[in-house]
């Protein structure tokens, strides 16, 4: 299903089956883009797939083990919440990395304007919840326990994470091809 913002991108094409029957289709007609440099953004987007798979493990293993951070929603939902962020994080490294030489506009939105929030938003979700594990050691030292030592530890290596995505985002830069090779032999 094609959104609103990409409507112009198509046209509709009106065939008639073997039947004799009308079968509209949607064509793209719009620019097509590709990777700006396309050996480092997959070679970033390797690097970021192992890096994620990484956070993934670290995000699930803090919240295995009982913690006194668990308790305060302060640190918990932030904490919670990370799993957006990692999830397109993720997604754009996998498309990155399976990415054709060109593809449509919703999939280069897909792949470089997507890396940017996802990374700054898990800084800031992570950063929450670290920064709220802290004031609370420090106001409330009697509910903390041994294993939230682990999960300040998590949630700085989570932090640290998303700093180095966000650091390169700029490898998974998409550029428009002005005129390709089967446009400008159509009339």
């Amino acid at each position: 299903m094609v959104t609103r913002k990409y409507v112009r991108d198509y046209k509709f094409s009106e065939t008639l089956t073997d039947k004799g029957r009308l079968k509209t289709e949607a064509v793209y007609v719009g620019a097509y883009y590709r990777l700006a440099e396309p050996e480092a953004a997959k070679k970033a987007a390797r690097s970021l797939l192992v890096l994620l798979g990484l956070a993934w493990c670290i995000f699930v293993g803090t919240m295995i083990p009982k913690t006194g951070a668990m308790r305060l929603t302060y640190v918990i939902l932030p904490h919670a919440f990370l799993a957006l962020p990692l999830g397109y994080l993720f997604g754009t490294a996998y498309r990155t990395c399976r990415a054709k030489e060109r593809f449509v506009r919703s999939e280069a939105d897909k792949l470089s304007g997507r890396i940017a929030p996802a990374a700054v938003s898990g800084m800031a979700l992570s950063g929450i919840a670290l920064l709220g594990e802290i004031v609370s050691a420090i106001v409330l030292p009697e509910r903390m326990m041994g294993s939230d030592l682990l999960f300040g530890a998590g949630d700085a290596a989570l932090l640290a994470i998303m700093a180095y995505a966000f650091r390169n985002r700029s490898r998974f830069r998409t550029v428009r091809e002005e005129d390709p090779p089967e446009r400008a032999e159509q009339p």
